[in-house]
């Protein structure tokens, strides 16, 4: 063990004095016996003893040491293995390596599978830490549940961002995890001193605008001014035709990007808005757990397009729903009597909490789009006699007077000052719930009711447009069989769509059969079932910011605006770990949520009435985007970047363009007005949470010049 100490010691001893006195022009290897080779492990197979170097930890998983035998290694005679049997388990092998700052570390390691697994999952990864905390972390997914060939060794490397500010120690983990065995050997962890950036305006791409820097600099040192050394890209010590020549490489060897092209000419839908649904037990909250001095912040922060996010759409229940402190209509009678001319209709219930703040959001963003949704009829209307399950009354008569319920709930908000603009025939049509107000709407149903309705809107001049299905993408088929309906298409203005089951693709569906008809997406929770901060936020980001939107969504809506961190307040039925776009709570105190961010991107910068514009995807990458096109002429562009390494893009709009390097795992917009010469607005999340929503510094675009 006295040995083993020795070569560690002096193995940092050697890397530290390289880095220190700047020997960095070849890569630096930090890692102490990188081949797992130097140790004595007493078997074919020791799950006792680390190799030198080598540090092991676990959740009820394996990490092993091993000797070539029914497996040999990729080079030598020993390598180490991870993994487990179960979810949630796991087996790492770990190293502490030096902060180097300012610069990248290059990471690698060979992997394979042994070839029982069902799903193995593995992953390589550099912790930067703060003393015990972690600040940033790189990861690569070698395996993500699929089984490549269990017999071949592969190589697997990335390079990660520039060690962030404050980081004192990294830390490079090989983990094996979730009913499978990985493979490990020969890993590399090297670190270069970064050369001198030619990117000199630092705006993602070495171009004219930084020769244009690069000669500034030349003439100036030429006049016998100061020497900078920041343009010495050759290392020469002076400032001359060298760098010339060594910039003019970088140049032209810069072309690790990918170009998104926007047409603005090519324009789809437009847009309504980004939101939730204020919920009864998301107005009883915001207006109970908060001073007035806090809820007036909230709202500003939720629906100021200026001074906060934005929202721009809420999707009301029409009475209560699975989130409510009672269950209730506008018009509940006691068993056994009926109502049929709604002598005993009214919204009182709504008064206290939830119209106040309806008005408070529309006065703070008076292009607030409300749509409304049953959950049930009053019950009397209803088979099951109650406001769980069951289905309306087949009769006419029931038909003309549920129609008639609308109009009043319209006509009652009208007199409130809230125009409604649209409704729903039926909160998610084919699901019965019997623990919480629901009912079951076939299609023929929903033609009835809308045909019913449509004459009763106009002869009050109602504009609220009716909207069908408003339930999952796994049955398109409902809304196409309405439609094809002449009489009741008449009337309807659209299809909604939830995304619990079901792929985004369905909207497209709907669309190409009934492409006069439009698109909404009106609902879909976040949850404590979720694996984490950016898991969730780009699952939001990709499936309903982005490609909702490609799918023709007018809108965009997540569930519950607010909620306490005991996922209420409520009474029993329903979701019970359901979360809200923010978290408050006794105190007042305020979480924004991932899902606040991933509309934040959106509704902060697209107005009501922006066309959704054509921007182009490129199959070969993971990057994702949407773009818009707003009412005064500024265009926003949204772009997800899933891989956990930096993406260097170019942007390009009427013949002008810009680069902005796409940090690892992040969400960007980026917003500019019409121009050629406009601003170009920065707002950024990164999955370490260190960005949130943060803007940054601007850029500009040049003349767009094609790539060779």
């Amino acid at each position: 063990m006295k040995s083993s100490f020795r070569v560690a010691g002096f193995t940092i001893t050697v890397v530290l004095s390289a880095l220190c006195l700047g020997l960095s022009a070849a890569p630096v290897e930090l890692l102490i016996n990188p081949g797992f080779e130097m140790g004595n492990n007493r078997t074919p197979w020791d799950d006792t003893i680390a190799p030198t170097g080598w540090l092991k930890e676990g959740n009820w998983g394996w990490a092993g040491w091993k000797q070539s035998g029914k497996f040999p290694s990729h080079t030598g005679t020993k390598y180490v293995d991870a993994g487990a049997f179960n979810a949630g388990q796991f087996g790492t092998w770990s190293q502490n390596l030096p902060a180097v700052p300012g610069s990248q570390y290059t990471v690698s390691v060979w992997s394979r599978i042994e070839g029982w697994e069902t799903s193995p999952r593995a992953n390589m990864r550099l912790e930067f830490r703060n003393g015990g905390t972690i600040i940033a972390t790189d990861i690569l997914d070698i395996y993500t549940g699929s089984c490549p060939s269990p017999n071949v060794w592969t190589r697997y490397s990335f390079t990660s961002r520039v060690t962030p500010e404050g980081t004192t120690s990294v830390r490079f983990c090989l983990t094996g995890q979730h009913t499978g065995t990985a493979m490990f050997d020969d890993a590399s962890v090297t670190v270069t001193e970064p050369p001198a950036n030619p990117d000199f305006n630092r705006d993602g791409v070495i171009d004219l605008l930084d020769f244009e820097k690069l000669s500034q600099s030349w003439r100036t040192v030429a006049g016998q001014s100061a020497f900078d050394p920041n343009y010495d890209v050759a290392k020469s010590g002076s400032i001359d035709i060298h760098d010339l020549r060594t910039f003019a490489e970088k140049w032209m060897n810069w072309n690790s990007y990918i170009t998104i092209h926007l047409t603005e000419t090519a324009a789809f839908q437009s847009m309504e808005g980004f939101g939730a649904s204020l919920t009864d037990s998301s107005a009883h909250l915001i207006m109970t757990a908060m001073s007035a001095e806090q809820r007036n912040a909230l709202m500003r922060d939720l629906f100021d397009p200026d001074e906060g996010i934005g929202l721009s759409f809420l999707r009301q229940p029409m009475g209560s729903s699975d989130f409510r402190l009672a269950d209730y209509t506008y018009d509940d009678m006691p068993a056994g009597h009926d109502d049929p001319n709604l002598s005993h209709f009214s919204i009182a219930h709504d008064y206290a909490e939830i119209i106040p703040l309806l008005k408070q959001a529309r006065q703070l963003n008076p292009d607030l789009f409300i749509m409304a949704s049953p959950w049930s009829a009053p019950a009397w209307m209803k088979t099951s006699g109650s406001l769980f399950h069951g289905s309306l009354i087949d009769s006419d008569e029931i038909y003309e007077t549920y129609a008639e319920y609308f109009v009043r709930f319209l006509l009652a908000y009208e007199a409130e000052g809230l125009h409604i603009d649209a409704v729903t025939l039926q909160n998610e049509p084919h699901y019965e719930p019997y623990a919480y107000p629901g009912m079951r709407m076939e299609p023929a149903d929903q033609i009835r009711l809308a045909i019913a309705l449509g004459p009763k809107l106009a002869a009050n001049n109602l504009t609220t447009r009716i909207i069908v299905w408003d339930h999952n993408w796994d049955n398109p088929a409902y809304a196409i069989t309405v439609l094809n309906n002449p009489e009741a298409k008449s009337y309807i203005a659209g299809t909604a769509f939830h995304a619990y089951a079901g792929d985004v693709s369905a909207q497209m569906t709907v669309f190409n059969a009934h492409p006069d008809r439009d698109i909404y997406f009106t609902e879909c929770s976040g949850g404590d079932w979720a694996s984490g901060f950016f898991d969730n936020l780009k699952w939001d980001i990709s499936k309903l910011m982005i490609n909702s939107v490609r799918y023709r969504a007018k809108t965009v809506a997540k569930w519950n605006l607010a909620l306490d961190p005991e996922r209420g307040p409520k009474i029993p039925g329903g979701c019970s770990n359901c979360r809200g776009v923010i978290t408050i709570d006794p105190n007042g105190v305020v979480t924004r949520e991932e899902e606040y961010y991933a509309l934040g991107h959106a509704s902060k910068f697209v107005r009501r009435g922006a066309r959704q514009i054509a921007s182009t995807l490129d199959p070969g990458n993971s990057i994702e985007n949407v773009a818009f096109l707003n009412p005064d002429g500024s265009r926003i562009i949204l772009v997800l970047n899933p891989n956990a390494f930096r993406q260097y893009l170019q942007i390009e709009s009427n013949g002008r363009a810009f680069f902005y390097p796409l940090l690892g795992q992040s969400i960007t917009t980026f917003h500019w007005p019409a121009g050629a010469d406009a601003e170009i607005n920065v707002w950024i999340t990164t999955s370490d949470q260190s960005l949130l929503l943060r803007r940054q510094n601007s850029t500009r675009a040049g003349p767009y010049i094609p790539a060779p």
